[in-house]
């Protein structure tokens, strides 16, 4: 759910943005009176043109370091968001990982078990005595597979959908990098 607002809150800002070229520090107003409900490219310019502007005022003979500074601010945004929807990717990972084993070692303790019985004085082997303890070995093998494969399903199909996002996100910090650092040029022109 919280990947699919993401995709989403992307998608509108894409429009808005694209559309607020001409006007960047109006746009930012805009920006500014919603802040609390801001993520994503959203949030990476709003912090990143936050910066340019102060850096501006205080700055303005270093374009290097007014550029490289607000650079940073966008990249410690990204860098937070991208931790923020990835968080709970370690868990699915953990048990994709470990399921099998633990379907494994049900199978070694169900055949033990099997083996464990038969070693109580008989001196043949039939299948009926065999079968129940074989079969709690493939029900635990059943398990740890049930529950391997839809986590790393799950585990791939939620990373792919982060490395989206990331590379939205790098995408449009440098696009938006790039219009900064005309308006510095331009600035510096003048």
């Amino acid at each position: 759910m919280i990947l699919f607002k993401a995709f989403k809150h992307e998608d509108i800002f894409e429009d808005k943005f694209g559309s607020s070229l001409a006007d960047l520090f109006k746009f930012y107003q805009d920006v500014k009176k919603c802040k609390d409900k801001i993520s994503g490219s959203e949030e990476i310019f709003y912090l990143g043109f936050r910066e340019f502007i102060r850096l501006r005022k205080s700055n303005s003979n270093s374009p290097e370091f007014i550029m490289q500074s607000t650079k940073r601010s966008m990249r410690i945004v990204l860098s937070k968001r991208i931790n923020e929807l990835s968080t709970d990717l370690g868990f699915l990972a953990t048990i994709a990982s470990i399921s099998p084993y633990i379907g494994l070692f049900g199978t070694v303790y169900g055949i033990m078990n099997t083996f464990i019985s038969l070693g109580g004085g008989t001196n043949h082997a039939s299948l009926t005595m065999m079968a129940p303890g074989i079969a709690e070995a493939l029900v635990a093998t059943g398990i740890g597979l049930f529950t391997a494969i839809p986590a790393m399903m799950a585990y791939n199909y939620f990373s792919t959908q982060v490395s989206k996002l990331e590379n939205s996100y790098s995408i449009f910090l440098e696009e938006f990098y790039s219009i900064l650092y005309r308006l510095v040029m331009l600035a510096q022109e003048q």
